[in-house]
């Protein structure tokens, strides 16, 4: 079935290759296979138009000519549709990472258009694939589900129904599951979402308050159904101190990994296994991961067991070999990328390879991940289904509700100074109208550049548009009146610990220069309550314990004073002032107006040259014309 499909797509190929050629215009042909994949695929062709100026025809022909072929593998080429390389081993791990929400996928990037029903069509097509193919295909959710867009509130009654119609073998927890009291109530009630996944939802280091008793499970084997594999599978969550004190304890890292249970599991007491999966809702690069493999090698009496560690939290794309043994990767965030790794049994590496382990980042894109897969269609009834379920719920909420039309466009990224910048927008005119009694000479807010994920389009704004902007439920928090100056400088230093890998935007964002602050004058400090404790560490180390305890304001968040200010100020949009075209419709209508120029002149060339051929007519019947005397006029 293979070969068949390698000669089909060849032939389609070559046929292109063929067309393509008698219009003179280059082109690429399909790259070869990957001799190590067992997801075989054909790359797209790449179009060049090479046009010379002959004459006119002979240049509309050829701008026609790239123009027909353009539309042909115009999307192609924009999402990148050749797909990836997937290299199926023994043992497969298919990951979303925090999600925060995303289930309709990532609306506000045209090019990520694949939504929660889109992912599980993929998973269930590929599922299918390694079936055929005697491997085992595991699906992982590493935590950090809740809070963000607008499908997952507190506590995320709309979210969980649409969770729990994904197949997934296992379900790490993340910081924002334990971060507020309603929701942590949510999951654990009787018959609630923990339950519902039946020993699946893994805590290593989570406990009930006051107990031993972990709020899923220590760790789980999961059984491949096809090749066999047993893999023992452990979720840790960094060492968070957010929990209510009164529900839960996140257990240190370092203890966990000393434990009876932890070292009984490793040492394969329970049973055999083939491999260990570590689900580490952590930045890859924490120290933790390090710390946890060094103590499996300390217990393992083999050296060469396969660990793969499946980190997250810090949002980015990243892959990191441990040891000959050992990786970590780390699948991005906001629902921007399905991560794949797969590892195989010691010795039985692929052909022309000698890498235990392989790995992909896969855009979310629909048509990226059908081309990974080398299938014609990608959905499936069940994907669509659940695509339908989530549309359902969006209506329920309101989410496609209209709140509000943006003057112009504000970027994330943009300079605090500059009209288009979205922090300028917020510290600028958002909070100084719906923080209660600001002060704006006096006052100092410093936000976490975390705190913003997309940016504001130009024209209508709808509910879950906002939502998506500014993912975070974190309450705003007064850490102190009259701090000194030289005290708020001291909360630079941990700018460095609260860095993003890849972030464009500081690591805190300041309402007003620091520099401008003086040493020995006292201000106001609002933050975000994710960044409470350690500043006030800081603060009272500065001050020897007395900067005083934080307060948080009530019910107001740093998403929702943003709600507030787009109902109050942008309220109604003007007929001109549309919602701004994405990069696809104004491509669309700028190709609508080259073909109808193409078509105009294709017209003008054919009037004219059927003038030219009717005066030659009428020339020749005029020259041809018998005379009255019957003789030919050969004039």
């Amino acid at each position: 079935a293979v070969e068949r499909e390698r000669e089909r797509e060849s032939a389609l190929c070559h046929s292109i290759v063929r067309i393509v050629d008698r219009l003179e215009i280059e082109c690429t042909a399909c790259l070869p296979f990957s001799p190590n994949t067992r997801l075989v695929h054909c790359f797209p062709i790449s179009i060049r138009p090479r046009i010379r100026m002959y004459n006119l025809s002979i240049m509309v022909s050829r701008i026609i000519g790239s123009f027909l072929l353009g539309l042909c593998f115009r999307r192609a080429s924009y999402v990148q549709a050749q797909g990836a390389d997937l290299y199926l081993g023994d043992i497969n791990f298919v990951i979303l990472t925090d999600m925060h929400g995303f289930v309709k996928g990532t609306q506000n990037d045209p090019n990520l258009d694949a939504d929660y029903g889109s992912v599980l069509s993929f998973v269930s097509q590929m599922r299918s694939i390694s079936t055929s193919l005697d491997q085992d295909v595991f699906y992982i959710n590493n935590g950090d589900f809740v809070s963000g867009s607008g499908f997952s509130g507190n506590p995320p009654t709309a979210l969980t129904p649409i969770m729990e119609k994904f197949p997934w073998d296992l379900i790490n927890i993340g910081e924002h599951e334990i971060s507020h009291r309603e929701t942590v109530e949510f999951l654990l009630q009787p018959g609630g979402f923990v339950d519902w996944w039946e020993g699946r939802v893994l805590t290593s280091n989570i406990v009930l308050a006051g107990t031993d008793t972990p709020m899923g499970s220590r760790y789980r084997f999961i059984d491949g159904e096809n090749w066999g594999s047993v893999v023992l599978a452990l979720g840790f969550l960094y060492n968070f101190e957010g929990a209510p004190a009164d529900l839960l304890e996140v257990i240190p890292v370092e203890d966990v990994i000393l434990s009876d249970w932890f070292t009984s599991v490793v040492l394969g007491e329970d049973r055999d296994y083939d491999g260990i999966l570590v689900m580490a809702h952590m930045d890859i690069e924490d120290e933790l991961i390090g710390k946890i493999l060094r103590r499996i090698r300390d217990l393992t009496s083999d050296y060469d067991m396969p660990v793969t560690f499946v980190a997250g939290h810090t949002h980015y794309r990243a892959y990191k070999k441990l040891d000959d043994y050992s990786s970590a990767i780390e699948a991005g965030g906001y629902m921007d990328t399905v991560g794949f790794i797969s590892s195989h049994n010691v010795g039985e590496v692929l052909p022309n390879t000698t890498e235990l382990f392989h790995h992909s980042f896969l855009d979310t894109n629909k048509e990226f991940l059908r081309a990974t897969l080398n299938v014609t269609v990608l959905d499936t009834a069940e994907g669509q289904g659940l695509s339908e379920f989530i549309e359902e719920i969006e209506k329920s909420l309101g989410l496609q509700d209209y709140i509000g039309c943006a003057p112009t466009t504000y970027k994330k990224e943009a300079e605090m100074s500059t009209k288009d910048s979205l922090t300028g927008l917020y510290f600028n005119e958002v909070i100084p109208q719906h923080v209660p009694n600001w002060n704006t000479t006096g006052d100092l807010f410093i936000l976490g550049s975390k705190e913003f994920e997309y940016g504001i389009l130009e024209g209508e704004v709808l509910r879950n548009d906002l939502q998506i902007v500014v993912p975070t439920q974190d309450a705003i928090v007064k850490l102190g009146d009259d701090i000194p100056g030289w005290v708020i400088l001291s909360l630079k230093n941990l700018e460095d610990s609260e860095k993003a890998p890849n972030s464009i935007l500081p690591d805190f964002l300041w309402s007003r220069e620091a520099d401008d602050l003086e040493l020995f004058d006292t201000y106001t400090v609002y933050t975000g309550e994710s960044y409470v404790r350690a500043m006030s560490e800081v603060m009272n180390i500065a001050l020897s314990g007395s900067a005083g305890n934080p307060t948080e304001i009530k019910n107001v968040t740093i998403k929702s004073i943003v709600f507030d200010y787009v109902e109050a100020n942008w309220v109604v949009c003007s007929s001109s002032s549309s919602k701004s075209m994405s990069g696809g419709q104004k491509a669309g209508i700028s190709i609508g107006v080259m073909a109808g120029v193409c078509c105009f002149c294709i017209l003008c060339l054919f009037l004219r040259k059927q003038r030219k051929e009717d005066e030659f007519n009428q020339h020749y019947d005029d020259a041809f014309e018998p005379e009255q005397n019957g003789e030919a006029n050969y004039t």
